[in-house]
């Protein structure tokens, strides 16, 4: 692990530069580029408003930025598994050319989905003041709960970009099992709405406990449920180490299959 360690921070710079690139390609072409980081988003903000706020009838106070905050969490999440799963197979000229850390090229889709989180979260605070939330030292902690998503959306991407290589199914099969992921986990709902007797199954789901953190830190002014929190951190470690070594058992095939 250590050396893993080493082995990343020596290609910092190509990591960057794969990121860059990674941003570069998703909006070439667009009009408004960098723009739709923020757009898409708050476009889903105002259709499911429209329709669990008018139609559905979800009773949450300030329900836009109640479904916000989940969006910009659980968008950070999908897309980057979306993308990071194929992006073995998409650099395989260059893995078979040169060595280099095959690790880089899903960790680099992350970084770069992480910075349109962070720019995401940005706009937030600037819709939450217009909302007239005032701020609180409590927002402070959600720079507990963003590291810990990071670790577990670098862990999940880099499990499922490796078994791309060898499953080509796993990509179809993603989209149900995110479709799946989607429903089971509070975007548009809250927590409170799962019954008491699935609660304890349902918060084994690290994306379950990342945006219920975010909205009682940002949205009601609390402290955060710091069981959750911890069971959320335990899961992403645990989960992290088991991906990147079965990543790191597995790369040295990637050669001979792709």
């Amino acid at each position: 692990m250590i050396k893993v360690i080493r082995e990343l921070i020596e290609y910092r710079d190509l990591i960057w530069s794969l990121t860059v690139r990674d941003l570069k390609i998703k909006y070439k072409g667009a009009a408004l580029g960098f723009l739709w980081s923020i757009l898409h988003p708050i476009m889903t903000m105002i259709i499911m408003t429209v329709v669990f706020s008018m139609i559905v009838k979800i009773d949450v106070d300030k329900y836009p930025l109640f479904v916000l905050c989940g969006l910009l969490a659980w968008n950070f999440t999908s897309i980057s598994l979306t993308q990071a799963t194929t992006s073995i197979i998409n650099n395989s000229l260059l893995i078979k050319k040169v060595y280099l850390p095959r690790e880089i090229f899903p960790i680099s889709i992350v970084v770069s989905n992480f910075i349109h989180f962070l720019i995401g979260l940005c706009v937030y605070f600037v819709l939450m003041f217009i909302f007239g939330i005032k701020f609180s030292y409590k927002f402070f902690l959600i720079f507990l709960v963003i590291p810990v998503q990071f670790i577990f959306v670098t862990g999940i991407c880099l499990l499922f970009s490796c078994l791309d290589v060898f499953f080509r199914d796993i990509t179809h099969i993603l989209s149900v099992l995110i479709m799946l992921w989607f429903y089971l986990t509070p975007v548009f709902y809250p927590i409170e709405m799962v019954p008491a007797k699935y609660l304890s199954f349902y918060i084994i789901n690290p994306m379950a406990v990342f945006i219920h953190n975010y909205r009682e830190i940002l949205l009601q002014n609390k402290l955060m449920n710091f069981d959750y929190y911890l069971l959320a951190t335990l899961i992403s470690i645990i989960f992290f180490i088991i991906s990147y070594y079965i990543f790191i058992r597995l790369e040295r095939l990637f050669g001979e299959v792709i």
